[in-house]
């Protein structure tokens, strides 16, 4: 058995990701989790307590979905006989707890029951397969999904078909056929396509993804929205306005959702250091901001969010250290990085943070400044913090048009009337 540090007396910080996440216009901010004793959970019985304590804290983490629960292998492992005890744990402790639920996966090439792929299917037999599967699966769970991953990774990473069971019988009638049903058995729910890879603009299986769900968008059904796995690598990962292009491409199709749903950021072993850990935060703030700066962006689900529960190392040997909590619980930079971007933010407008300078530098009053032009001096509150902050501001012109500059040791803040803020070194 694989033993955890010693952690009942370390005291939990409060939860904020999902409080600020929805003050900074998000409808949430969640966690996958999958089911207790099983696959990567099954040596960490020690950190069950402190984790499920974690997960529980709805201002830390108001969402979740089932990392493997409801697929295919769980629910229907035999012809027509379903059995929904996995994807019920983490379905009810969404319900119990008051979490937003998405659901996952519909119609996957892996992780499916093996009769599906060991039998020869005639078109018309798969149809029946497939409708009998998302009928069955999408109606036990109607009215508790608030999403759908309806298809999942359907395309290969040069962004042309994936050729699973489904698309070498049915072709891509097999895509249409899955989100009619969908929306049949569930007409509440919100329909997703989902895929990793496609978080950057200029990629091929983002323009692949793009014709896919245009090509179901044409036929006349309904992709409510598009979601972007994000599974990002620390040491190259796409930038904010990466993502806020990409995103915006997707919803020029006519989508009227996109979301990141299985974001995690691996580091590079051996070992994790400082470097690799700031790569890791830029990372992670960069989706938070582009998810707060882009209206249709709903929100953001981490794919578990405690490191020995992650899925990187068992897939990736050479990689780990991809959530926001380490073994002992202690927090990676990346979760306060995350934070200090959505308390910039208020229902998606950027409000005036400025940043700190000793208050016993500033005597309000008039003052000369470096050159020696002249200078009005006062202490102001930020909104956020509630501390004093010195105001240097040309004399003579009125507050809206103005300039107003901010030192601190790192940066120098210039706020427009507006109110926007462009950071700049000092």
């Amino acid at each position: 058995m694989r033993l955890v540090p010693f952690v009942a007396a370390l005291p939990l910080a409060s939860g904020q990701l999902h409080k600020w996440a929805t003050k900074a216009g998000l409808e949430y901010y969640g966690s996958a989790t999958d089911t207790p004793g099983f696959r990567e959970r099954e040596p960490y019985a020690a950190a069950y307590a402190t984790y499920d304590a974690i997960f529980a804290n709805n201002d830390e983490f108001g969402q979740t979905t089932p990392t493997n629960g409801q697929k295919w292998m769980f629910v229907e492992p035999e012809p027509g006989v379903f059995n929904f005890t996995e994807g019920d744990i983490v379905a009810d402790l969404a319900r119990k707890q008051g979490k937003l639920l998405r659901c996952h996966a519909l119609i996957w090439h892996s992780q499916l029951a093996p009769w599906v792929e060991a039998t020869k299917w005639t078109p018309e037999e798969l149809k029946a397969i497939m409708k009998r599967h998302i009928f069955g699966v999408a109606s036990y769970y109607k009215g508790r999904c608030h999403h759908w991953d309806v298809v999942n990774e359907a395309l290969d990473e040069d962004g042309t078909y994936r050729k699973s069971v489904f698309f070498n019988v049915l072709g891509e009638e097999y895509l249409k056929l899955a989100f009619q049903w969908a929306a049949e058995a569930d007409p509440g729910a919100k329909l997703y396509y989902n895929d990793y890879g496609i978080e950057r603009p200029a990629s091929v299986k983002t323009a692949g993804a793009k014709r896919l769900v245009k090509m179901i968008l044409d036929a006349g059904l309904r992709v409510d929205g598009i979601g972007m796995q994000g599974h990002l690598h620390a040491d190259n990962h796409a930038t904010m306005a990466d993502h806020m292009n990409t995103m915006q491409q997707y919803v020029d199709l006519g989508v009227h959702e996109v979301a990141f749903t299985e974001l995690d950021v691996r580091i590079k072993t051996p070992g994790v250091n400082e470097t690799k850990l700031a790569w890791q935060a830029d990372s992670y703030a960069a989706v938070a901001e582009a998810c707060v700066r882009v209206k249709q962006c709903v929100g953001i689900t981490i794919w578990d969010f405690y490191d020995p529960f992650s899925w990187i190392p068992h897939v990736f040997p050479d990689n780990h250290a991809a959530g926001l909590w380490f073994e002992d619980f202690t927090k990676h930079p990346a979760y306060d990085a995350i934070i200090n971007v959505f308390k910039r933010f208020d229902n998606r407008k950027e409000i005036a943070v400025v940043p700190e300078k000793p208050v016993d530098d500033c005597k309000e009053g008039k003052g000369k400044d470096a050159k020696g032009k002249g200078k009005k001096r006062s202490l102001r509150s930020a909104r956020t913090t509630g501390k004093s902050y010195c105001i240097e501001q040309n004399w003579g012109q009125p507050p809206t048009r103005g300039t107003t500059k901010t030192t601190s040791a790192a940066f120098t803040t210039t706020s427009t009337g507006n109110g926007i803020q462009t950071p700049s070194p000092t």
